[in-house]
């Protein structure tokens, strides 16, 4: 059986929203926010990372598409539904993991 992921950006945050002003990097260069929009989904196909989708906020997510699929689930939330945030500190990223039933 093929088990599906639905990730959903729920929310990206700034450097203005994480310190209240803005950041830069050594070069000089402003740091902006990530560049998902709220709302963009990706599918996870057999707890494999979606194409184009950010390493370092699967490295996050992976935990819990691995949890969903031995038939884990979060108590706080309905079964087989999770939220997450990437660990990008200067401009985190929200998401809402889904499992998709075929």
């Amino acid at each position: 059986m093929i088990l599906k992921f639905k990730i959903t950006v729920v929310k990206r945050f700034g450097p203005e929203d994480v310190f209240g002003q803005p950041f830069y990097l050594p070069s000089g260069k402003k740091v902006v926010k990530c560049d998902v929009k709220e709302g963009d989904t990706f599918i996870s196909i057999d707890g494999n990372i979606p194409e184009g989708f950010c390493t370092s906020a699967w490295a996050v997510i992976y935990p819990t598409v691995k949890m969903f699929r031995f038939g884990g689930n979060y108590p706080a939330f309905e079964p087989g539904v999770a939220y997450t945030t990437c660990p990008d500190g200067i401009r985190p990223v929200s998401f809402k993991i889904e499992m998709i039933k075929d």
